[in-house]
């Protein structure tokens, strides 16, 4: 996202930056891209990120960053650089793991889930559109409904 409004949590002084919302709403006429970064970490319940129309609204975890969603939407989510990411009962449309980023998701929509260079999702009761697994990387799923699947490399589903 090239042209995103960038918010960042990351080096912190003393302790780990926190972000935290319930039964809220981010929402914003540009595309933005929330990072959290090292140790920042997230606890997000009853929230969207949304943008207006032909905007998007992105949350991003990197270096070891944590979340955990409950009834949340977002555009884009993703996982990497070894975060780790619990979510329950959430809509996603475009949701990536990758660079040894982990991510446990139950009771999910999800439109696309992506994973590669070693990231992991174990899903339980998702409905994912498309499912595309590369480089090294694995997705598992249980009582889950999945239209589509790709592999490639030694993605493994």
């Amino acid at each position: 996202l090239h042209d995103a409004l960038p918010i960042s949590f990351k080096n912190p002084v003393d302790g780990n930056p926190r972000f935290q919302t319930i039964n809220s709403a981010v929402t914003s006429t540009f595309n933005y891209l929330l990072t959290l970064n090292q140790n920042a970490s997230a606890t997000l319940s009853d929230s969207t990120f949304n943008a207006v129309p032909g905007k998007l609204g992105m949350l991003s975890l990197q270096d070891s960053a944590s979340a955990s969603l409950d009834n949340f939407t977002v555009y884009g989510l993703s996982s990497m650089d070894s975060s780790n990411l619990t979510i329950f009962g959430s809509n996603i449309e475009d949701f990536d793991v990758h660079d040894s980023g982990n991510a446990s998701v139950d009771n999910c929509k999800i439109l696309t889930s992506s994973s590669s260079e070693n990231g992991t999702i174990v899903l339980r009761g998702a409905t994912i559109n498309t499912v595309q697994a590369y480089d090294g990387s694995i997705q598992r799923f249980s009582d889950s409904i999945v239209d589509w699947i790709y592999t490639r490399n030694t993605g493994a589903v």
